[in-house]
């Protein structure tokens, strides 16, 4: 006999296929209301769909639908929207030196009048927004970040990295789930309430402190992310 649970996920999977991407699910009381069950069964079944990628659940918010259609890598947008045969295309939103503010300096041990390197891109696939990418870098770590080809494919942090050959570079990840700002949702062209997946790499040198940071904002009902 199978467990309970696996019926549930059945039939949450019949009750998404007539949903789209980015509607919320009901909730885990109203789920176990609606197919006589437990709480605890219901929350089960939803695990299993957040393993496959079906959701999205966002503490506080609740489940969304993501029905992926493919997944980008966590090393950039490009290499792995290709792969699914969609045409990748990063352009350039800005690029600038300033002085490091004070969440800068304290996240890259900067000292009083530090400059930092900000660059912000939109990556589209076959014409249409699917990501933003925000990196920011040391310029005494890496002074020639802001004369290379800022509208390269995959990921900028990555190529800037590259400026300097002999560098010894690990690379730190976190991610979370989160719906659309009402900035983001403007500059990808979706609701508010669109669930996202954010992805922040510190890059740190061999003594642990931060030299480059990059934070992708990609939309959560197309793509999954893979490391």
């Amino acid at each position: 006999m199978k467990p309970k649970y696996t019926d549930i996920y059945e039939k949450l999977l019949t009750r998404l296929s007539a949903m789209e991407p980015g509607d919320q699910l009901a909730s885990e009381t109203q789920l176990s209301k609606d197919f006589h069950v437990s709480p605890m069964t219901v929350r089960r079944a939803l695990m299993l769909l957040q393993q496959e990628g079906r959701t999205i659940g966002i503490p506080g918010k609740g489940t969304f639908v993501s029905h992926r259609s493919g997944r980008v890598a966590g090393e950039g947008f490009a290499p792995a929207i290709s792969a699914n045969g969609v045409v990748p295309e990063a352009r350039l939103f800005s690029a600038s030196m300033e002085l490091a503010d004070d969440d800068a300096a304290q996240q890259f041990s900067l000292g009083a009048g530090s400059f930092i390197v900000t660059i912000e891109r939109l990556h589209y696939g076959d014409g249409e927004p699917i990501g933003i990418e925000i990196v920011r870098v040391n310029p005494d770590v890496f002074p020639e970040a802001l004369r290379m080809d800022l509208t390269c494919d995959g990921s900028i942090l990555d190529h800037i990295a590259k400026t300097v050959p002999d560098g010894k570079w690990t690379k730190e990840y976190s991610i979370r789930a989160a719906l659309a700002t009402n900035e983001e949702a403007e500059m990808l062209g979706v609701e508010d309430s669109c669930a996202c997946l954010h992805v922040v790499v510190n890059m740190m040198d061999s003594h642990s402190v931060c030299v480059g940071r990059s934070h992708c904002v990609y939309m959560g009902n197309k793509y999954e992310v893979e490391f």
